[in-house]
């Protein structure tokens, strides 16, 4: 596991919200059936549960790993997060996802 700043550990939090709440803000709508507010509900709860372990042991790898596990649509919503832990080396480059 790679040193996460100080600087990167807020930012990284502050990511993961940001992109949260513009999933939730994005995907959730007065119109969805029980199941699609089911999924995206799940999806939420898999971030944030994610960004809590994060804030716990500050793995950039396991924040990674976590996004990189979910279907392509939160994988590609959570991109900026993916490139900010990649761009900032905070992984080993044989586990970059972006290029």
């Amino acid at each position: 596991m790679r040193k996460v700043t100080a600087v990167h550990f807020l930012k990284l939090q502050r990511l993961m919200l940001k992109t949260t709440e513009d999933y939730i803000n994005t995907f959730v709508t007065d119109g969805d059936d029980s199941s699609s507010l089911s999924m995206y509900a799940d999806d939420v709860a898999y971030n944030i549960n994610a960004l809590v372990a994060f804030n716990k042991n500050k793995d950039a790898q396991a924040l990674h790993n976590s996004i990189m596990y979910q279907d392509t649509l939160v994988r590609e919503y959570y991109i900026s997060v993916l490139r900010y832990i990649e761009n900032n080396k905070l992984i080993n480059s044989n586990m970059f996802c972006c290029t």
